[in-house]
């Protein structure tokens, strides 16, 4: 991955000769901090059979529903205004804690 890197940045500077490779800002890794963890969704939701309801929910769509239009009913569902933070939580794949 280095060498590709490098690769990349002898490319760039024979476009841009000014450019400094060091320079550059780091791109963060990771997904940012959140007001709610998923466990703290979990609690939340409680013992709903999420499969389930995922699939009530595209059965009775009147049209194909993308991930976030399908996380945004789930969440109006169980009482969430589409400004909680939490509703972001719901379409994303569980984090493994390490």
């Amino acid at each position: 991955m280095q060498a590709q890197i490098a690769a990349v940045d002898k490319v760039i500077s024979i476009y841009e000769p000014e450019w400094k490779p060091d320079e550059q800002p780091r791109k963060r890794r990771g997904r940012p901090p959140t007001a709610m963890s998923g466990k703290e969704l979990d609690k939340f939701i409680g013992g709903t059979n999420k499969r389930q309801m995922t699939l009530e929910i595209l059965r009775t769509a009147r049209r194909p529903l993308s991930t976030a239009e399908c996380a945004q009913e789930f969440a109006t569902r169980h009482g969430l205004s589409g400004d909680d933070p939490r509703v972001a939580l719901i379409g994303k794949p569980p984090v493994v804690d390490p």
